[in-house]
């Protein structure tokens, strides 16, 4: 079955002013929505709404974003799922979007990029896998999970092999594809819905499974074995409870990772870990994103429903400022090749 569809000729048309708006200080912004980006490290932020149409300029400014990516090839080229609105991609560094084709509405939970082929992108549409081989013009479907509640939580694309794909589920089932999604096999399955699959920069075998509320497991021969790491968190109440984790790319195998209890630290892929000195008590916030600069690992950032947080030192001090809108965050993201440009994507607050 596939959902095709060409993307109708975009008129050209004169983007001065068209859906930014910079926020530094002052009265949020009520209605902000969609995407922002700064250029000084989440001190001041524009929001990057314009979408280009055939009838004329409009807007993402009112969506719901959940999740960004980036081209490995090219940090210009970004992509952002939605909560209602399906899968959004972007050009030239988020100054215009483009709806995908053929993919139309719906909750686009994870997207990743083949890191050898920038035509080539999946992305989790609900309980189903849609993959596109022409720059975003048509998808197909490459899986489905038949439990509608099943929906697929991440997916990471072996930079070492790229045909290798790797999605997980909320139903706790990781599997795999190494014929580029044309099949499938069971790799492991957690009695826990998984919230994050992380490749190591380092040994694309060595993967890391996190569930939503029973801790950490690693694999260090691609899937084959795991080791069980939760017992590493315990001393740390609420640590299990998963809300995010990434990996330090210029350290690998050093973890940052957010939970209930706050933000804990692994230098030894999970092994041990240590608390990191943020400026809430454990347990007294809701962290809802987190990102680790690519470029400089001292570089950390999280944010809660109404505020980001930033270390320049790898957590020992940190400093705090408003968001730029009254929309809860709910993605985060610092450019893979310069550490000044952060992506925050927002949501409306659940009630």
């Amino acid at each position: 079955m596939k959902l095709r569809a060409l993307l109708a000729s975009i008129a050209v048309l004169p983007l001065v002013g068209a859906g930014c708006v910079s926020v530094s200080s002052g009265p949020k912004q009520a209605a902000g929505g969609g995407v922002f980006k700064s250029a000084d490290k989440g001190v001041t932020w524009v929001q990057k709404s314009a979408l280009p149409t055939a009838k004329g300029l409009s807007s993402i400014g009112g969506y719901d974003v959940i999740a960004f990516a980036f081209d490995p090839q090219d940090a210009k080229a970004a992509y952002v799922g939605t909560v209602a609105n399906g899968l959004l991609y972007s050009y030239d560094a988020a100054e215009t979007w483009q709806h995908a084709g053929g993919v139309g509405a719906g909750k686009i939970g994870a997207v990743a990029v083949s890191p050898t082929d920038k035509c080539t992108v999946f992305a989790a549409l609900g309980n189903r896998l849609i993959k596109s081989v022409d720059c975003n013009r048509s998808f197909e479907i490459v899986y489905t999970d038949p439990r509608s509640d099943a929906q697929i939580t991440s997916i990471v694309i072996d930079w070492y092999k790229p045909n290798q794909i790797y999605l997980a589920t909320a139903a706790g089932d990781l599997q795999r594809s190494v014929d580029n999604g044309v099949s499938w096999s069971a790799v492991n399955r957690w009695d826990d819905g998984i919230g994050a699959v992380v490749m190591s920069q380092g040994d694309s075998r060595k993967l890391w499974v996190a569930t939503k509320t029973q801790g950490i497991s690693m694999s260090e021969d691609g899937g084959a074995t795991w080791q069980d790491l939760k017992k590493s968190m315990d001393e740390f109440d609420g640590a299990r409870v998963f809300y995010a984790m990434v990996e330090d790319k210029t350290a690998p195998g050093t973890l940052v990772q957010a939970s209930r209890y706050g933000l804990l630290k692994s230098e030894d892929s999970g092994r041990t870990w240590q608390k990191m000195n943020i400026l809430t008590p454990p347990q007294s916030v809701t962290i809802t994103a987190l990102a680790v600069d690519p470029t400089d690992g001292n570089g950390i950032y999280y944010t809660t429903q109404t505020k980001l947080y930033r270390s320049k030192d790898g957590g020992v001090s940190w400093t705090t400022s408003d968001l730029p809108t009254t929309r809860a965050a709910t993605a985060l993201a610092v450019d893979p090749t310069d550490g000044n440009v952060l992506y925050l994507g927002v949501s409306q607050p659940k009630q």
